[in-house]
């Protein structure tokens, strides 16, 4: 199966903070999951993750399950 890029499940081109700063986390759901998410980007500042991070659909934090197949 092809891999899903973070650009691919954000919809939109990375920014560059991103690209920087934020790295890919593939296979969340196990090894049939081919999505790559990515880890977010912390905010040592405020000990939190960047706001932008939590309304993206790539942010690993808003993983979803693979849909069963039955």
């Amino acid at each position: 199966m092809r891999k899903i890029t973070r650009e691919m499940m954000r919809g939109k081109p990375l920014d560059a903070d991103c690209k920087r700063y934020g790295r890919s986390d593939s296979n969340q759901f196990g090894p049939g999951d081919n999505r790559c998410y990515c880890t977010g980007i912390w905010n040592r500042m405020y000990d939190e993750y960047e706001k932008k991070c939590y309304g993206c659909k790539a942010f690993n934090r808003n993983a979803t399950p693979l849909p069963k197949i039955s």
